[in-house]
């Protein structure tokens, strides 16, 4: 009979320990996959816009020419901004004469290494003039790779002092005006990608400060009240403008939903910190 006890017991402490088992699963996959429970959800109200996507300068240096304005229509490969190459193209000058004198140097280091190797194979000439003339051929050939690295390096700052569209689309903002000063990695214009749509809100910079790129958004617009689309905040920073202290910009991105969503549509998230 006590026997038959201790076999109930320990089935049901089985049964309920399989029971809260169950019940962990379920829960961390609803909390792993659908993300609907969070105490920190954040509500925002923006706009549906065009991505925005910021070009920036690769080179340091005063901007010659500015080609853009606000609202005009870029197309890929469009110039948008140069920078003053005049100092990038003295260097150029001077690199490759110090190029072209390298060369020259080491072809004949090379020749005259190729003719004392000739000598040394008849034994006509001693290891050690084949040492010497094979130590000054690399040598020589070395000085040349370094200048010619050197063409290459300057060239490249060249073609990067002339700021093209990435990709076609609208110029939402200009970020500079001709003779400013700008440094590698500076803003200078940013366009909008007819090809990607995102939603841009604002927000308190202290109330949400939680807010990190990355962070997972369900997305319902105005005139579709029955549909959410998931993005994720692709980026943030200081609002621009006269009444923008301690603002927010957030950017979040929209997937390729298949529903027509349109530029200045209004839009709200909820947005779930990490």
């Amino acid at each position: 009979m006590n026997d038959l006890k201790d076999l109930v017991m320990k089935n049901r402490i089985i049964i309920g320990l399989l029971i809260l088992i169950t019940a962990a699963a379920l829960y961390y996959c609803f909390i792993h996959f659908h993300g609907r429970i969070s105490r920190n959800t954040i509500n925002v109200t923006g706009t549906i816009r065009m991505a925005e996507l910021r070009v920036r300068t690769k080179v340091s240096g005063t901007i010659k020419e500015i080609n853009v304005k606000e609202g005009v229509k870029v197309k890929a490969g469009d110039v948008v901004a140069r920078i003053d190459a005049s100092e990038i193209e003295r260097s150029l000058k001077s690199a490759l004469a110090a190029e072209r004198t390298a060369m020259s140097k080491s072809e004949k280091a090379a020749q005259e290494f190729g003719r004392i190797y000739g000598l040394y194979e008849k034994d006509m000439v001693s290891k050690k003039q084949y040492d010497i003339a094979k130590v000054f051929a690399d040598s020589s050939y070395n000085v040349y790779l370094k200048a010619k690295a050197v063409v290459e390096s300057l060239n490249v700052q060249l073609n990067n002092a002339v700021i093209k569209a990435p990709v076609g689309g609208t110029v939402l903002a200009k970020d500079v005006e001709q003779g400013d000063q700008v440094s590698a990695g500076s803003v200078i214009v940013s366009i909008g990608d007819m090809r990607k749509l995102e939603m841009k809100a604002y927000v308190n910079e202290e109330e949400y400060s939680n807010i990190r790129p990355g962070d997972r958004a369900c997305i319902s617009v105005v005139p579709y009240p029955g549909e959410r689309f998931y993005g994720f905040v692709r980026h943030i920073s200081p609002a621009k403008g006269k009444n923008a202290e301690n603002i927010l910009e957030i950017d979040i991105s929209l997937p390729d939903t298949g529903i027509q969503l349109r530029p200045g549509m209004s839009a709200n998230a909820e947005i779930r910190p990490k």
